[in-house]
């Protein structure tokens, strides 16, 4: 008994093509690396940083594919890409601002700000007053 539909399928590909599994073994391997390597940069620099990193490389990945395989170019391609890296560098520059996700420490690393959490923590003693939730009136 076979399973159905796509997964049927797709086991029916995997066993004529013997190659197929070391290839979908190495993507899997490769997309772990890129979430693992996506959720350090957001640790380490936050996620506006994150996610000007991820946008620069799809810009140059269609920079690079303009280089290894020739197309013709036009001017909405010119247009698309500035306004890309306009909004890349508007992005930045409101991140400066506002003083970023990250603070460079000693020795020129970034590090992350550490949150102020006074406000929480007055919140958080303020009902701790009321009563919670696991709170038993039986048990008192």
């Amino acid at each position: 008994h076979t399973p159905p539909g796509e997964l049927g399928a797709a086991l029916r590909h995997g066993a004529k093509q013997p190659q197929v599994l070391p290839l979908l073994v190495g993507s899997s391997i490769c997309g772990y690396a890129s979430v693992s390597v996506v959720l350090l940069l957001i640790k380490l620099y936050g996620a506006t940083v994150t996610e000007l990193v991820k946008s620069m490389r799809k810009v140059l990945t269609v920079a690079l594919s303009f280089v290894l395989y020739p197309k013709p170019f036009s001017w909405k391609y010119a247009v698309g890409g500035a306004a890309v890296l306009i909004s890349l560098a508007a992005t930045q520059e409101l991140q400066r601002r506002k003083g970023g996700d990250v603070s460079p420490a000693e020795g020129g690393e970034a590090q992350p700000f550490a949150r102020d959490t006074s406000e929480e923590d007055s919140r958080a003693d303020r009902s701790s007053d009321v009563g919670s939730v696991d709170d038993d009136p039986h048990d008192k």
